[in-house]
C-alpha cells in the first residue's frame, strides 16, 4: 500500500502573502548567488591586469650601443657633375689626436668626341682642401680613371686634374677610392679609404 505524502508544515504565525514574498525573495537571493559560484573552466587563462604585465613586453626595445657615424657627406647634384664636401678622420689610437682633413671635391662629364670613329667624354676632377690637422696634408688620390700623386695640397690649396676622355657613358653615384694625407708631425703616410659620391665612366660604352 503506498505510503501517503507527508503534509508540509505551515507556520501559522505567517499569513499566506508574507510566504509569498519570502520564497520570492529567496529565490531572486539564489538567482543573484548563482554566478558566484560557477567555476571557470581548468584550462582558461586568467586576464592579466595591466599592474601584472612583465615589464619585459612593455618596455622599448633595448638599443645597441651606437657605433662611430660615417663621415657625413655634403652632395651638391647639378646636370652633369657632382659636388661634395666631407671630412676624413683617422685616430692612431685611444688617447691620441684625431688626424683630420675636409676636401671638397667636384667632378663631372664635359663635352664629347669622336676619335677614330670612337665617341669618347671629358671627365673632369677638382679637389680642393677645406681644413685639415696640423701638418696634414693631402698627398694623392685614386678615383676611378684618376690617380693623382705627389699633390701636398694644404688647406686652401684646390688640384684641377687635367681632363680623362673615355668612351664609356658617364655613372652617377657611390664610389670607391683612397686618400693619401701627409702626417708631418708624425712623419709618416696615411693611406685611407675614401668613400664618396663622384661621376665616373660607367661600364657602358658610348653609341657610335
Amino acid at each position: 500500500m503506498p505510503g501517503t505524502p507527508k503534509p508540509r508544515k505551515i507556520d501559522p504565525r505567517r499569513s499566506t502573502a508574507v510566504r509569498r514574498k519570502m520564497n520570492g525573495n529567496e529565490r531572486d537571493s539564489r538567482a543573484q548567488a548563482a554566478p558566484l559560484l560557477t567555476r571557470s573552466p581548468e584550462n582558461a587563462v586568467p586576464s592579466a591586469s595591466p599592474s601584472s604585465a612583465p615589464e619585459t613586453a612593455a618596455a622599448p626595445e633595448a638599443k645597441s650601443p651606437a657605433t662611430a657615424p660615417a663621415p657625413a657627406r655634403k652632395v651638391k647634384k647639378g646636370h652633369q657633375s657632382l659636388t661634395v664636401e666631407q671630412t676624413l678622420q683617422f685616430s692612431p689610437g685611444k688617447g691620441k689626436p684625431v688626424v683630420s682633413a675636409e676636401i671638397r671635391l667636384t667632378t663631372a662629364q664635359r663635352g664629347k668626341r669622336k676619335s677614330d670613329g670612337l665617341s669618347e667624354a671629358a671627365y673632369l676632377l677638382r679637389l680642393e682642401v677645406l681644413s685639415a690637422s696640423e701638418a696634414v696634408k693631402v698627398e694623392g688620390l685614386r678615383l676611378g680613371p684618376w690617380q693623382l700623386q705627389d699633390l701636398q695640397l694644404e688647406p686652401g690649396s684646390l688640384h684641377v686634374a687635367p681632363p680623362v676622355w673615355a668612351a664609356f657613358q658617364p655613372s652617377l653615384g657611390t664610389a670607391r677610392g683612397r686618400i693619401f694625407l701627409g702626417d708631418a708631425l708624425r712623419n709618416r703616410l696615411l693611406d685611407l679609404p675614401l668613400e664618396t659620391e663622384a661621376v665616373i665612366p660607367g661600364p657602358e660604352a658610348m653609341a657610335g
